[in-house]
C-alpha cells in the first residue's frame, strides 16, 4: 500500500511539546540558580545530521528558544551508538546549559556498546519524553514484494542472500529489523547493511541484495532509495511503498 508522509509536525503539537520541555527545564533549574537561563543553551544530539533525532531536535530548538528567551544551539556529536554525545553531556558542568536530545540509544547503548565509560542511570536526570517516531517497513520502488508474507517467503527461499538496510548497529532501524525477523523465526536469514546519509557504507555490490529497511516516518528525505520523488523534491511529501 502507499501512504502519505507529512513533512512536518503540526504547529500546535510543536508548541505544546516545546512548552512542556521549557517548563520542565525551568522547574529543574530555577530553584537552585534563581533566574534561568541567562545565556545560550546547548542541545546535544548524539547522532548524525539529517536523521530523525537531528531533525526533531531542530524542529523544537527554535520555539524552545522563543519560550526560554535564549538561543538554543543544536550540536551534533555522533558516534558509538550515541555514546559519544551522551558522554559529552554527562561530563559537562551540571548547570542546565547542556542538554541531551537522545533516542533509543539511551536505553540500548549500555547493553550494545562496550566500554561506554558512563553510567546512564546515574549520569542523567530525565526531563520529558518529547515524541514517538514510528518505524515504517519500506521496500525499493518497483520491488515485487507487495505484502509482508511475500517478503518473508523470499527471505526463507534464499537464507543469507537477502539483506536489509540500517542506519548503524543498534539503531532503531536495526532493532526493528531484528525484532521482526525474530517474531517470524527468521533470525540469521538476513544480513544487516549499514546505511549512511543515503548511501551504503560498503561495496556497491551490496545494493543488489537489499530488499527492505525500517525507516523513521518523520524523515522521508533520508530514505533516498525507497521514496519516490524524495531525491528530487525532499521538501515535498514523499510517497513510500510499504509492504
Amino acid at each position: 500500500m502507499e501512504i502519505d508522509v507529512p513533512n512536518s509536525l503540526s504547529r500546535r503539537h510543536l508548541l505544546s511539546a516545546t512548552a512542556a520541555i521549557g517548563a520542565a527545564v525551568l522547574g529543574r533549574t530555577a530553584h537552585a540558580q534563581g533566574q534561568y537561563p541567562t545565556g545560550p543553551v546547548t542541545l546535544v544530539t548524539p547522532y548524525s545530521p539529517g536523521g530523525g533525532a537531528d531533525t526533531s531536535s531542530r524542529l523544537f530548538a527554535a520555539p524552545m528558544a522563543d519560550f526560554l528567551s535564549q538561543p538554543i544551539i543544536v550540536e551534533n556529536r555522533p558516534g558509538a551508538g550515541g555514546t559519544v554525545g551522551a558522554t559529552r553531556v554527562a561530563r559537562a558542568q551540571n548547570d542546565g546549559y547542556t542538554l541531551l536530545w537522545d533516542a533509543q540509544g539511551h536505553t540500548v547503548a549500555p547493553y550494545s556498546v562496550k566500554n561506554v565509560g558512563i553510567d546512564y542511570r546515574r549520569s542523567f536526570a530525565p526531563i520529558t519524553q518529547v515524541l514517538v517516531l514510528p518505524q515504517v517497513l519500506v521496500v525499493p520502488v518497483g520491488s515485487p514484494h507487495r505484502t509482508l508474507e511475500h517478503l518473508f517467503a523470499a527471505i526463507r527461499a534464499k537464507p543469507g542472500e537477502v539483506a536489509y538496510g540500517t542506519s548503524g548497529k543498534a539503531s532503531a532501524a536495526h532493532l526493528a529489523g531484528e525484532m521482526m525477523l525474530r517474531f517470524k523465526s527468521l533470525e540469521g536469514y538476513c544480513r544487516a547493511l549499514p546505511w549512511r546519509r543515503g548511501r551504503l557504507a560498503g561495496p556497491q555490490s551490496w545494493q543488489d541484495s537489499l530488499r527492505f529497511r525500517h525507516s523513521g516516518i518523520e524523515c522521508p528525505a533520508s530514505c533516498g532509495w525507497h521514496c519516490e520523488g524524495s531525491r528530487q523534491e525532499p521538501r515535498d511529501r514523499a510517497r513510500c511503498r510499504r509492504a
